[in-house]
């Protein structure tokens, strides 16, 4: 696998500088609207690569052929696309992004199974790529020798999302399957949650463990200088949206030295909530073929 790590903010800026946003759904306060899923509930989006490329180059460049193509010229100087095909490119973009958005996870099929393909693409689609200490690609696979991170062997994962300690918050990442062999019919596949509808789940049902971890403030580390205070559950502006989740078995998340007492309140919230995201009917099981690329929101 192939992971590319991306930044929300930066992303969306990039996004609505290629104006195809103007395709996606917002709500009235002018944020992509979400719909929340549980297994039963959601078609995982698929596209197609070829349906989605477009001239790769500089923003200024694409910036100048969609201004082109606007402006009724038949070809798109530079890019080889005839204005009718660019604007279909742009329309299959918006729609990959649009669902990005709404459902928190999409997967692109047919991407050439080459080295740095997954970062190709992500510029092409979105203007930039933010490089973690990870570096802006990092290759996952099982490796041969003993490795204390179980990415690198073909032990199952916890549910988690990945680098909770950075601010701020990778909130999109990129996995891209090259090679997958000699796996098991239940090994190699990926389990993945819509963690805020589970969130929303828990309000419904215990509000008072719900208000728990949207305020017990957890440390996320890691053996780097990379840490911070933040609880599981992270609200908008209006107090009232869960806006990220944080989870992560392997990242620390330790809460702080409460009385015995709250103590005991936090960890048995914690519990139902994990609880809520291990249910079978709330997780979506897709096994990874080479040349499937998935795309999906970190803290969600």
């Amino acid at each position: 696998d192939h992971v590319v790590a991306l930044n929300a903010h930066r992303i969306l800026a990039e996004i609505a500088a290629f104006d195809v946003l103007g395709a996606v759904q917002c709500s009235d306060t002018g944020r992509p609207k979400r719909t929340l899923w549980s297994n039963k509930d959601l078609t995982l989006p698929m596209f197609q690569y070829d349906t989605l490329q477009m001239t790769a180059g500089n923003p200024t460049e694409l910036i100048a052929n969609l201004k082109e193509a606007m402006n009724g010229s038949s070809t798109v100087t530079g890019c080889g696309h005839t204005a009718a095909g660019l604007a279909a490119s742009c329309s299959s973009r918006a729609e990959v992004l649009d669902a990005l958005l709404k459902y928190g996870i999409v997967v692109i099929q047919n991407v050439p199974c080459e080295s740095c393909e997954v970062q190709r693409f992500t510029t092409s689609l979105v203007g930039h790529v933010r490089d973690t200490h990870w570096g802006a690609v990092f290759d996952v696979k099982v490796q041969t020798r003993a490795f204390a991170d179980k990415s690198y062997s073909s032990e199952p994962i916890d549910l988690h999302c990945d680098s909770p300690y950075r601010i701020p918050a990778v909130d999109f990442q990129v996995l891209h399957c090259l090679l997958s062999a000699g796996c098991a019919a239940d090994e190699g596949v990926n389990r993945f949650v819509d963690a805020v509808h589970c969130a929303e789940i828990l309000r419904q049902t215990d509000v008072e463990a719900f208000e728990l971890l949207c305020k017990v403030p957890l440390k996320w580390e890691n053996d780097l200088p990379l840490a911070r205070l933040q609880p599981t559950f992270e609200l908008d502006a209006t107090k009232k949206t869960v806006e990220r989740v944080f989870i992560s078995s392997k990242s620390g998340g330790y809460a702080p030295p409460l009385p015995p007492a709250e103590l005991e309140e936090f960890y048995t919230a914690k519990r139902k909530f994990m609880s809520l995201l291990e249910s079978p009917e709330n997780v979506l099981r897709h096994s990874l073929l080479p040349g499937e690329l998935v795309m999906f929101v970190n803290t969600r």
